[in-house]
């Protein structure tokens, strides 16, 4: 019963003086809202696997991150290879590239425009298990050498550079100088691997080098079903040294200042590395605003309470515990 009372004058002390009680609420809102909106932020960013259409997570496979310019590093598609060929555990490898490509329009007659673009390997859609919007994905017969020249559209580019005209699927259009034929778009939102516009392959060599050389890509790869992490870590714990022990004198840049070499980890932590510090930086300064947001309504209480004071004093006087 006493703590219902309780309430009820805490209710009325609130009433007593609406402007304390707002400003205590806000200042109590602003911090907890921007301390659950950061770490939602982050959860979604960071902490959670990224895994698409599916529960399977997606996991990168690359060089040791560059600690010297911040940056990742690719690695030998042909070392990539043989990770996939050497570990029983992983389902599946792709590789990428990061650049850019110039497009022109259908009938040719606008100007050049540049697009993020991303080479990838054929089966980087069958990878994501999204299918096109429209048209096709690649296939591996895209790849072969003598093939005609693909390339696939983001729902974007379509939308906004060729007026959402499905004819544009199965025409031919300029990429970097050549004719490539368009034979399908993806769904909106798609940008996998990276923040793509376009898709187009890259070279035949890349898929099953014979050979080391200067050609470097980034990997993604799936494991297999019922296959923890863990397990392919210590795989290629084990491969890793061998491969580094085959590496010629004139590719030892591949290797990171300590000597290692291939790295995987989650695809989503792979893609933010250089900005994990300021996420992590930016979440630390927000859980201290919800600290200060705390000290000052502890602050607003303590004057609240010597304004109280002889009301206090009565009510201790009157029989009321210190507790309550």
């Amino acid at each position: 019963m006493s703590f219902w009372i309780d309430i009820k004058y805490a209710a009325r002390l609130l009433l007593k003086k609406p402007l304390f009680a707002l400003t205590s609420i806000l200042i109590v809102a602003v911090g907890l809202g921007l301390t659950v909106y950061t770490y939602s932020m982050l959860n979604s960013l960071v902490f959670k696997p990224m895994t698409l259409n599916g529960d399977v997570p997606i996991y990168a496979i690359e060089a040791e991150y560059d600690h010297n310019h911040l940056s990742r590093r690719p690695a030998d598609p042909f070392d990539l290879n043989r990770v996939k060929r050497d570990i029983d555990v992983v389902d599946d490898i792709g590789f990428y590239q990061d650049g850019t490509a110039l497009f022109q329009d259908i009938e040719g007659k606008s100007g050049t425009v540049k697009f993020n673009a991303s080479y990838v390997s054929w089966n980087v859609f069958e990878f994501s298990s999204t299918p096109p919007m429209l048209g096709r994905g690649f296939r591996e017969s895209d790849q072969q050498k003598g093939a005609e020249p693909v390339v696939m559209l983001s729902y974007d580019i379509w939308r906004d550079y060729f007026d959402a005209n499905e004819q544009v699927v199965n025409s031919l259009l300029t990429v970097e100088g050549e004719k490539m034929r368009v034979v399908g778009v993806m769904p909106q939102g798609y940008a996998f691997p990276m923040v793509a516009q376009a898709w187009l392959l890259l070279p035949p060599e890349f898929l099953a080098p014979v050979e080391r050389g200067n050609q470097s890509v980034f990997g993604f790869m799936k494991l297999k079903s019922g296959v923890e992490f863990s397990e392919f870590e210590r795989e290629l714990d084990r491969v890793n040294p061998l491969i580094i022990q085959d590496i010629p004198e004139e590719f030892i840049w591949r290797l990171s200042d300590n000597g290692s070499y291939l790295r995987a980890l989650d695809y989503k932590e792979a893609s933010i590395t250089q900005y994990y510090s300021i996420f992590i930086a930016m979440f630390i300064v927000v859980f201290l605003i919800l600290i200060l947001a705390c000290i000052n309504i502890g602050n607003l209480l303590l004057a609240r309470v010597n304004e109280r004071i002889k009301e206090v004093a009565i009510r201790v006087a009157l029989g009321i515990p210190r507790t309550r």
